[in-house]
Parts: structure tokens; C-alpha cells; sequence
């Protein structure tokens, strides 16, 4: 049985996530946050850390976690973007809202604790994560914006328009104006 720490100072939260660990097959503990720390990490596969509570406690535990190579899955509100924030850039592995831990833990625990060597995954550096996180809060418009190139296509985008008699005409039109490698030659 793998072993979890936690730290989750809020009431309704703590015997969800606990009991949700106890069904993914792993032992349980509040993290003491007065003892040393660095001590109670020894044998443990995840450190889940809420958000609400005092920022040096969170960032303390974030950065002894980070240390001694624990996972950390740290989540908060939604509404609070500078702590989510802030506990990327500690270094915790995973920073979701609550409403995203309470609807996918098992996946995030397995995402966590499945260790790259076990499933020949390919461990993905952790600055491209973030600029995908990023990407992601942007709005759809922005990301739509974002995602096409132009690319200039020599002889079609020098006129405004062009109009033909006939299917025919335009397709010969093709072949005689346009470069083979745009595509639009009979094959």
C-alpha cells in the first residue's frame, strides 16, 4: 500500500480525498506541520496540499516535497489565479481548482504516482506544461487566433478574385498559373 500525505485544512474536503485514496490503494496521513517535515516524506508516493491555508505552510511543504522527489498535487479556488498560480511556480507537480480535483483524482493520482519508467511514457519538461496551461486559460478567440499561420500563396492571393465559365476552365486556369506544390494540379 503506497502512502499519501496531506495537507487539507478545510473539514468537507479532507474525508473525500482521503477516502477517494483509500479506494486507490493507498495509507493516508495529515501531514504535522510543527514536526520535520523532510522526515514524514520518507516512503511517501503524494503530498496533496489545499491551497487555503497559511502560504508559508503550503510553500514550505511544496518546496520539502519538490526536494525529496514527491509528487505534489496542490489545489485551490478557481477564483484565487495568484495562489494557482503561485504553487506552479513553487514547483508543485499538478495545481488544479477544487471543482477539477473532486471530478478527476483518480486520473490526477495515476498521473502523479505512475512513475515514467513503468509505463515508457516520456517524462514532459516542466516549463512546456505550464506554457500549455497557459495556452489553455486563454480565450477561444485568442487560442483560434493563435493556432493559424498564413502563408503567402504566390499567383492566388495576388488577386482579390477570380471568376470562371466553367469547372473546366478554372481547373486549366490551375495547372497552367499555379505552382505544382500548392496542390490544386490533377493528379
Amino acid at each position: 500500500m503506497k502512502r499519501a500525505l496531506l495537507h487539507i485544512p478545510d473539514l468537507f474536503f479532507m474525508p473525500r480525498i482521503a477516502d477517494a485514496l483509500k479506494h486507490l490503494d493507498f495509507d493516508t496521513h495529515e501531514v504535522e506541520v510543527r514536526a520535520d517535515v523532510p522526515a514524514q516524506l520518507n516512503d511517501v508516493a503524494l503530498l496533496v496540499i489545499q491551497l487555503d491555508g497559511a502560504r508559508e505552510t503550503w510553500l514550505k511543504l511544496i518546496a520539502e516535497a519538490r526536494s525529496v522527489n514527491v509528487p505534489v498535487l496542490a489545489f485551490g479556488r478557481h477564483t484565487d489565479a495568484a495562489t494557482l498560480r503561485a504553487a506552479r511556480q513553487a514547483g508543485a507537480n499538478k495545481v488544479v481548482p477544487n471543482s477539477e480535483l473532486v471530478a478527476e483524482l483518480p486520473q490526477l493520482v495515476a498521473q502523479l504516482t505512475t512513475r515514467p519508467a513503468q509505463t515508457g511514457a516520456v517524462e514532459i519538461p516542466h516549463q512546456w506544461l505550464d506554457e500549455f496551461e497557459a495556452a489553455a486559460r486563454r480565450p477561444l478567440a485568442t487560442r483560434m487566433r493563435y493556432a493559424f499561420i498564413h502563408t503567402y500563396k504566390p499567383v492566388l492571393d495576388d488577386a482579390s478574385y477570380r471568376s470562371f465559365d466553367s469547372m473546366a476552365e478554372y481547373r486549366h486556369w490551375c495547372e497552367q498559373n499555379l505552382p505544382a506544390w500548392l496542390g490544386y494540379g490533377r493528379v
